[in-house]
């Protein structure tokens, strides 16, 4: 599950652990509900007569066996499936999207320590790591911050330029409009 969130977190800007994890509860409890009724079907679908000293028909035998020999490999197929095509992380892609969320972490940590210099210094390094528009909008608006803060304006408006997607742009707009309009 935490593989999960982090990637949800890489790919969606957001990280959300409660509604993952409520998420994963649910759908493991509407799976065991899903179950004990398909088996409970099953069986009556097959013929088996529950009670001591009943003997099974040949039938209810054969039922029984693909009950619980060819419903389980069907699940597991479909899972393998989920895995290997849906989520398909490997170690290359798990790499990489630490890195990317490595980087965008230690900007924000020297963005609260007010460190712009640092800042400044670790951006190149930090946008080349991130993988998705949004994460790179994201290092670029901090730099632009950087910037800013540094009253290198010329830097920071192109920088705030940059900024074209998540949830930053609408904050990257008014620092440009902040910065080239002109006092009055």
């Amino acid at each position: 599950v935490s593989d999960c969130l982090d990637y949800s977190e890489w790919k969606t800007g957001f990280r959300s652990d409660g509604s993952m994890y409520s998420l994963y509860t649910f759908s493991r409890k509407i799976g065991s509900t899903i179950a004990s009724t398909g088996i409970a079907a099953s069986l009556g679908l097959v013929g088996y007569v529950s009670g001591q000293n009943v003997v099974q028909t040949a039938e209810a035998v054969t039922g029984i066996y693909y009950i619980c020999n060819i419903i389980p490999l069907l699940c597991y197929l479909f899972q393998l499936i989920g895995v290997g095509l849906i989520y398909n992380l490997n170690k290359e892609k798990t790499d990489e999207m630490y890195a990317a969320m490595a980087a965008k972490i230690t900007m924000q940590a020297y963005y609260g320590k007010k460190d712009f210099a640092k800042m400044i210094e670790l951006a190149p390094a930090a946008i080349e790591a991130q993988t998705t528009e949004e994460g790179r909008s994201d290092i670029n608006y901090l730099l632009g911050v950087a910037y800013n803060e540094k009253e290198m304006f010329d830097q920071a408006i192109a920088t705030m330029k940059k900024v074209t997607a998540g949830n930053n742009v609408a904050n990257a707009q008014a620092v440009i409009t902040a910065l080239t309009t002109p006092a009055k």
